[in-house]
């Protein structure tokens, strides 16, 4: 085994020796309606179009995206353009006279991004605030008048993250901080009093109006508000108080004055905001109710009551703020609404079932005028890769949205089976694990109540043959290929299948079972080996890689089992130890791991040990996620998920005589430990993992193969549609 010295050595090596990774994607390409649910969008316009900014859930991160929407309802960029992973919250949309700015809030921060009119990203994102703290449920609230941007904003040391002084940041058309000014402040001895504050922000006449809640010691919510001028310095030194809150409120303009918009009711306000209107029931209702501008007047849409309670209405608002009657959209909605208008048309994005429609709506009529349509679009999203190999082809198994798939493809980068074969429909199955037996490819998955076993002929694609093993909370499943038989391991349970595609007997217990299970056969003995789960209080730690053995009928050889990895530093520190890969050298067992101390969430120690010879520990290969070992005649290599920036994968063998760094565009999250299927076929070495694809599918992961150059014809980059 090698020293640290020369590990730091093969790293060197590793900076000198990239290569031009070869991709290819394992299935065709559809798009659909994006993966993973948008949610809390914002619409601003820029007199004549539309942009709609919005959280998304498609690429397993939560990130930030966009699109364009022109006056007639097309969405013009469906596939979304993406503006930021990572550090995203609610986002707030302002046109600043020549681009559309995106605000948003991550952690403590408020950062900015920006979108030309013809959907290209203007600006990377760029933070302008650190330290401070915005309403959790809305967001920043951000508006101009043309010549500023004010934003409403506290500091991040209050109670349970909320502030204790709220602020308004000026900024210039390109979001460059002007001034600031305190608006109010924590009561002595009443740390609530700025925990239900739902800012929002309205402008007349170049004047802009901020509205907030209070929550003060009588425990009745209010809602006050001060005016800034043109040039954002305020108007009023103490704030008015202009009603009595409900839940959500928001302010517009509406005709000589302003109205207040709760989820429940509705009031006036004056101009001067000295006046204001006994409020009245609001006639819609919604989680989220939204007012649109046109000509000095404002607009509430919202869910209809009664018997069309989940049917989207429009309503205006009379002299006194209140609604007067309302009209149906005629469109199914469960709330969450954005709204903006341009002339005589309202954009007006809502959600229904998870999936955010739009349409316009005539500003005079407050009628729908469009067909409803999906806001975003993308290909389905691939994780979870696992391959096996064969000198005529290779099978990848993984997950997509809505269960398992499995695809061929011939050593030329052919693909065989378009969009997967499917072999499961369960929104709930884990990552597949795959082997070829000798005659067939064999897949295993499992979800929460059984392990699944799929076949697939390299000849004539998915077979109907299937074996379902009713397990509790099964988990991961491992599979390795012996003499005559596979085998199949979960959690603490055993069981071989045999070349008729039948289970051998029961399944047999594992001493000591537990998580993330690997198996492999060196042609006498199955060594199968997991990590160690304790539970203390509400943490889970995993202090070690154990494993047992056992014979080709499943006799166990040892009756207990046996620490094969484990690393500690002389302290009473706990040390993590995740993602087990086990492989047959020809004369010693290997087995890859990552070690940490508990609680860290960067960069874990890739580590590799040769059973029965040298340390626990093991060898320290670089840093990163989900190692796996494949053998070939000559090399054994090592493939893990690098943790820098722009790195995908590092594929190396163990000698460091050979070593491909593969920098793909691929998730880059320490939260997402995404896993690395690897095979050999003959020299060559084939590694699937999952990366972002093209924009035009929604830049959302997809699994794509790759592998070394060992005498057989590299392909030509396909196309992932």
């Amino acid at each position: 085994m090698m020293t640290r010295t020369a590990a730091a050595a093969l790293s060197l090596l590793l900076a000198l020796s990239s290569f031009a990774a070869i991709d290819v994607p394992v299935s065709d390409a559809v798009l659909g309606i994006a993966p993973g649910g948008q949610n809390a969008f914002d619409i601003g316009t820029d007199g004549d179009g539309f942009l709609v900014a919005w959280l998304d859930g498609r690429g397993l991160q939560q990130s930030l995206f966009a699109a364009r929407i022109s006056r007639t309802g097309e969405v013009l960029d469906p596939a979304g353009i993406l503006l930021m992973r990572g550090l995203v919250g609610r986002p707030q949309v302002i046109w600043n006279g020549q681009r559309y700015l995106v605000f948003w809030a991550g952690g403590n921060d408020l950062f900015v991004s920006g979108v030309n009119r013809n959907g290209s990203a203007s600006t990377a994102a760029r933070r302008l605030l650190t330290g401070v703290t915005f309403n959790p449920y809305r967001g920043p609230s951000i508006e101009t008048n043309g010549s500023r941007i004010v934003a409403i904003y506290g500091d991040d040391d209050g109670l349970f993250g909320y502030p204790k002084r709220l602020r308004a940041g000026v900024f210039t058309m390109e979001a460059d901080l002007v001034n600031e000014h305190e608006l109010d402040e924590v009561e002595p001895g009443n740390p609530y009093y700025l925990t239900r504050l739902q800012p929002s922000i309205a402008v007349r006449n170049s004047q802009f109006l901020l509205a907030w809640n209070t929550f003060p010691v009588d425990q009745q919510l209010e809602l006050n508000a001060v005016r800034l001028s043109n040039v954002g310095f305020p108007i009023e030194t103490v704030p008015h108080v202009i009603g009595e809150a409900g839940l959500e409120t928001t302010i517009a303009v509406n005709g000589d004055g302003y109205v207040a918009v709760s989820r429940f009711s509705s009031w006036g306000v004056s101009a001067d905001l000295t006046r204001i209107t006994p409020p009245a029931q609001l006639n819609l209702f919604g989680n989220e109710t939204v007012v649109a501008q046109r000509d000095g007047r404002a607009a509430v849409f919202g869910l209809g009551l009664g018997d069309e309670s989940n049917v989207l209405a429009a309503a205006e608002f009379d002299e006194e703020g209140h609604v007067t009657g309302h009209r149906s959209l005629a469109v199914p909605s469960n709330g969450a609404m954005a709204a903006a208008t341009a002339g005589d048309r309202i954009a007006v994005l809502w959600l229904d079932d998870h999936v955010v429609l739009s349409a316009m709506v005539d500003a005079s009529t407050l009628q729908r005028v469009t067909e409803a349509v999906p806001l975003a679009h993308s290909a389905t999203r691939q994780a979870g890769p696992a391959i096996a190999a064969t000198s005529r082809d290779t099978l990848t198994a993984w997950q997509e949205d809505g269960g398992i798939r499995a695809s061929r493809m011939l050593p030329d980068g052919t693909r065989l089976d378009g969009t997967g074969l499917v072999l499961s429909s369960g929104f709930d199955d884990g990552a597949p694990g795959v082997v070829f037996d000798g005659e067939r490819y064999v897949v295993a998955f499992a979800n929460d109540d059984e392990v699944v076993v799929r076949f697939v002929s390299s000849r004539d694609g998915l077979l109907s043959n299937a074996i379902h093993i009713p397990a509790e909370n099964p988990g991961d499943v491992a599979l390795a290929n012996g003499t005559d038989a596979v085998l199949l391991v979960w959690k603490d349970r055993a069981v071989r299948i045999s070349r008729s595609m039948q289970l051998i007997g029961t399944p047999i217990q594992l001493p000591d079972g537990g998580e993330s299970p690997v198996a492999a056969w060196n042609g006498t003995e199955y060594l199968v080996a997991w990590r160690t789960v304790q539970l203390d209080f509400d943490y889970f730690y995993y202090r070690a890689i154990v494993g047992v053995r056992l014979n080709a009928n499943l006799t166990l050889i040892d009756t207990q089992a046996r620490v094969l990895g484990q690393v500690t530093d002389g302290t009473d520190r706990v040390i993590q130890h995740d993602d087990p890969a086990l492989a047959w050298d020809g004369s010693h067992w290997l087995v890859a791991f990552t070690s940490q101390p508990w609680g860290e969430v960067l960069h874990p120690e890739v580590r590799v040990v040769r059973v029965g010879d040298g340390p626990l520990s093991g060898t320290v290969m670089g840093t990163g996620f989900s190692p796996e070992l494949v053998v070939t005649p000559a090399q054994v290599w090592l493939a893990w998920k690098n943790d820098a920036v722009n790195q995908s994968v590092r594929l190396v063998t163990l000698d460091g005589a050979k070593s491909h760094f593969i920098a793909a565009p691929a998730p880059i999250d320490y939260q997402w430990t995404e896993r690395i299927g690897l095979a050999a076929r003959g020299e060559q070495v084939i590694f699937a993992y999952s990366r972002f694809s093209e924009a035009a599918l929604g830049t959302i992961p997809r699994v794509f193969l790759g592998w070394t150059d060992a005498g057989v014809p590299a392909p030509r980059r396909r196309s992932v549609r």
